[in-house]
């Protein structure tokens, strides 16, 4: 594998390698199930992130190779699903996903792991689109070929997109301002590296009231997993002293959902736990409230009736549990 630059971190790549590879394990040996759910969608190639948009509730999921739109139906235990993304090079790795002013926006990596891959940029109408098409000038956008791993993803509602940078094997991550104007075009100046993390790799990123949420992991993979809170300036850039550690974890932390609990009249979020096999409820004050188990999953949030929507790995699934936590989004 080529480097950016000269590996001297021979350690802390050999621990990425080495997480890699025991997770691969765990998912070989692992069978496929969830401690409970109510209705389940099938056949995903790694499934990674879930939207429903607000109205209309459109659900997709983004996973290896294409996007789905999933088809609710209460009378049936598996709910169909259909590709909105048919015409898309299958090499292509689809992550975060997440809408604004009208459009569903989702990131795919032709490589995952490779330095500099190609990143593109798709979106779809939310209320009458059916294919999703590439948003111009972003294959070949040089900003964001700066990119290595994206993850998830965004919108503060204004037009701005921040995508979490996983980071290179080795090497740690970053988050990324992309804006996008009213005719789905990305120029190279809408498109800037706003945080460059020293130690960590960036996975889960939400936006709310002005401030980004973060899950982030240990660049070697190995020390505390956690969820961080940075307070954004008036540019929409992330202010760096206001970083404050929500939750702290030895296992890793994906995607997550804000939430407000409306039980103890509090706010709070639930975290996919990759490597701890489940979902957790926690509070602002990072105390666990609520556990549900599962394999490996990637992803979580609350649908408009508020159950839970969790993708998972191992199972290659996205599990729809009613939860009778009291929880409603944020």
């Amino acid at each position: 594998m080529v480097s950016k630059k000269s590996f001297d971190d021979e350690t802390s790549g050999r621990t990425s390698y080495i997480f890699l590879g025991c997770l691969f394990l765990l998912m070989l040996f692992t069978v496929p199930c969830a401690e409970a759910y109510d209705h389940i969608v099938t056949g995903f190639n790694m499934p990674e992130n879930s939207l429903q948009t607000a109205g209309n509730g459109r659900i997709f999921v983004t996973s290896n190779g294409t996007v789905y739109e999933v088809m609710p139906d209460e009378n049936l235990v598996e709910w169909p699903k259909t590709k909105v993304a048919n015409d898309v090079d299958q090499s292509c790795q689809f992550m975060g996903i997440t809408e604004t002013n009208g459009y569903v926006y989702t990131v795919c990596t032709e490589n995952f792991y490779a330095y500099y891959a190609v990143v593109r940029l798709f979106a779809l109408e939310k209320y009458s689109g059916t294919i999703m098409t590439e948003v111009a000038n972003t294959k070949d956008n040089i900003n964001l070929r700066k990119v290595d791993a994206p993850n998830g993803m965004t919108t503060d509602g204004k037009g701005n997109l921040y995508l979490a940078d996983h980071g290179a094997p080795g090497y740690p991550g970053a988050v990324y301002k992309i804006h996008v104007s009213g005719e789905n075009i990305v120029s190279e100046v809408n498109v800037s590296k706003i945080y460059s993390f020293k130690n960590c790799k960036a996975n889960g990123i939400k936006y709310y009231n002005g401030y980004l949420y973060i899950t982030v992991n240990p660049t070697g993979y190995i020390g505390l997993n956690q969820l961080l809170r940075y307070k954004l300036d008036a540019n929409g850039n992330m202010i760096a002293d206001s970083r404050k550690v929500i939750f702290s974890s030895s296992y890793t932390l994906d995607d997550f959902f804000l939430i407000r609990d409306t039980v103890r009249n509090e706010d709070g979020c639930l975290i996919a736990q990759t490597t701890g096999a489940r979902v957790i409820h926690i509070n602002e004050a990072g105390e666990v409230k609520n556990i549900v188990l599962f394999y490996i999953p990637s992803s979580v949030r609350l649908l408009q009736n508020n159950d839970l929507i969790v993708t998972d790995w191992v199972g290659a699934a996205a599990y729809i549990w009613q939860s009778d936590w009291g929880v409603v989004p944020r």
